[in-house]
């Protein structure tokens, strides 16, 4: 009896320095609840619960920061119901923890401001990277068995030398693919995130086959895995960032940032975790069995990255988009057009390279108009096969006089609306577009519709001579001079369709050559 008195009465001491809880549970005299004020911090979801409570029906002073509550009245409200204390402190206790990891890992705003899915696309994120750790476990293992360790004829100089050569590679790699492809990353930002992890997969297993070739091979083996490895990290980086704004949406992209990096840091952790017991069983199953393992790895790898570009839905056109929404305006008979999610869940996300290309390519249906689009202006003259007097004949040309103190200068300037110049081509359905200076996103969209239009046309007019599709000159531009009354009503409508569909054309992605063209 004496141990269960003193237990009870350090548990009156425990509740004693509960006063805050007791203020904000203690039961009330009042008929009517009291009034809840939800207090919402931003900075990272955090979520705080005050209780407004009031002196004559508590008789509980909460004035100052908590509550100066009495050692009677402390008593009185342990003893009538300490079980709902206890369930109380369990609740602030379980709010705590959450809010502190939600301040974490989820980005401010999580989940009414940020855009769905996002929870899905961490997950299938951390299933890359366990799955990406595990087997570069096994690559390591091979290396290290490559560069001799463990063996007494290998020296320290000549592992030395093949970490060199390799890095080296790498390096090289990476410079020459920036130079390559720095300015197709914006304008594709899945695909290409698809396909760097199609490199590193590439790479990782190049490193780990290179230990059954001969050892000649072994050095130009894994220097070429690198190389696979080193472009991924250049087009993993670039589309990393147009990813990233998506989820962005209701945060800012630091947040965003620092919220990934966290989820990567435990994913991390854990996938260590997986490494050290995947490193230490390899050894103990037979080379079948691994092998079986480690392309399953890679297939969930490459599933896992299919999945989380599913879940991005971009709301601005780019190419592929485009494509696929006129498409669907040219079919369809009530000229409707898919929204951004529908459009995610089917586009293509991998390149038309051989093979490969049409194994993974989804919905490719009839071939489009060949567009080519934001070409230099000797290339448009070329493939329009129209003198430049007839090219820029549709311009509105003005004179302007600029008078200086020391002389006059006359300037020519060029004022068109649509900011762009478009001709069939010389080839059947061939459509050539060329870009005027400060060109905007909405205006190459239109200039993209109206070559659709145009290619469309011309198809309908096309002729075959000895296989080659051919189109003189004069129906050219019938077709050309219809295209251009058809644009303008057929645009408004597609614009419209396209805004009310979610999507927004002021901020378009299309691929284009680069190219704008100055007419002074």
């Amino acid at each position: 009896m004496l141990f269960l008195k003193r237990t009870f009465e350090k548990l009156m001491i425990f509740f004693l320095g509960l006063r805050r809880i007791v203020c904000l549970t203690s039961p009330s005299t009042s008929s009517s609840p009291p009034l809840r004020i939800v207090s919402l911090n931003r900075n990272g979801g955090n979520v705080k619960y005050f209780d407004l409570v009031d002196d004559t029906d508590y008789n509980v002073d909460c004035s100052s920061g908590g509550g100066n509550v009495d050692d009677k009245t402390m008593f009185d409200s342990i003893i009538k119901d300490p079980i709902f204390v206890v369930r109380t402190l369990k609740r602030h206790v379980f709010t705590a923890m959450r809010s502190t990891l939600a301040k974490t890992f989820l980005p401010t705003g999580f989940p009414g401001k940020t855009p769905p899915n996002y929870l899905r696309f961490s997950f299938w994120s951390w299933i890359q990277d366990v799955s990406t750790q595990l087997r570069s476990v096994l690559a390591t293992q091979r290396i290290l068995e490559g560069v001799g360790v463990g063996s007494s004829e290998a020296t320290a100089l000549s592992a030395l030398f093949n970490y060199l050569v390799r890095d080296g590679c790498g390096m090289a790699a990476g410079l020459l693919f920036t130079y390559a492809a720095s300015s197709r990353f914006r304008t594709d930002s899945k695909r290409w995130r698809i396909f760097a992890d199609v490199s590193v997969d590439i790479g990782i297993t190049l490193e780990v086959v290179a230990t059954l070739f001969p050892k000649p091979l072994f050095l130009p083996c894994i220097c070429v895995g690198n190389m696979f490895k080193a472009v991924c990290g250049v087009a993993a980086g670039a589309c990393g960032g147009s990813i990233n704004l998506h989820w962005a949406t209701g945060s800012d992209i630091s947040d965003i940032n620092a919220k990934f990096g966290a989820q990567h840091t435990v994913t991390g952790a854990i996938g260590l975790i997986f490494a050290g017991i995947f490193a230490k069983s390899v050894t103990l199953i037979s080379p079948l069995k691994l092998w079986m393992l480690y392309f399953s790895l890679t297939y969930l790898h490459l599933y896992a990255n299919v999945r989380c570009m599913r879940l991005i839905s971009f709301d601005y056109l780019n190419t592929i988009r485009i494509d696929m929404i006129l498409r669907q305006y040219m079919t369809r008979e009530d000229k409707s057009i898919s929204t951004p999610q529908e459009i995610a869940a089917e586009e293509s996300l991998w390149f038309q390279i051989p093979i490969l290309g049409r194994i993974f390519t989804r919905n490719i249906s009839s071939a489009k108009p060949s567009i080519h689009f934001g070409v230099a202006f000797d290339e448009f003259c070329k493939r329009s096969g129209k003198p430049v007097g007839m090219l820029l004949s549709g311009l509105d040309l003005t004179q302007t006089n600029l008078q200086s103190d020391k002389k006059s200068i006359t300037q020519h300037t060029t004022t068109v609306s649509d900011a762009y110049l478009i001709s069939s081509g010389v080839h059947g359905r061939e459509v050539v577009v060329s870009f005027l200076m400060n060109v905007s996103s909405e205006q190459q969209t239109k200039a993209y519709f109206h070559a659709w239009l145009l290619g469309s046309k011309l198809q309908e007019n096309e002729k075959y001579v000895n296989g080659i599709s051919t189109i003189d000159l004069t129906s050219r531009l019938e077709v050309e001079e219809e295209t251009k009354l058809l644009l303008e009503f057929t645009w408004a409508e597609f614009r419209q369709n396209c805004i009310d569909a979610g999507w927004y054309l002021s901020r378009s992605e299309l691929q284009t050559r680069g190219f704008e063209v100055k007419i002074e």
